[in-house]
């Protein structure tokens, strides 16, 4: 039972945690991506955001603290 103990525990001090090919070969892509881009993102977010908050605001007994760039929002009963 030790020997695949030991076994395992080399195993697990031998994983690499490095990124993978793949997105290494597309970073400089992804760099090069717009500003707009993450400007549309942001703004798509914040909509989503807005309908979320006012959506939960309206049940009744419910406090809701609007997330400040969290992609959850915080419920609690009202007080």
């Amino acid at each position: 039972m030790f020997e695949s103990v030991r076994r395992g525990l080399g195993n697990l001090s031998q994983v690499q945690l490095h990124p993978n090919t793949v997105f290494q070969t597309a970073l400089p892509t992804i760099l090069e991506t717009p500003q707009r881009f993450f400007d549309e993102v942001v703004d798509e977010l914040k909509g989503n955001t807005k309908v979320v908050v006012d959506e939960l605001a309206r049940a009744p007994g419910l406090h809701v603290i609007e997330p400040q760039g969290a992609l959850y929002a915080m419920v609690s009963p009202g007080l």
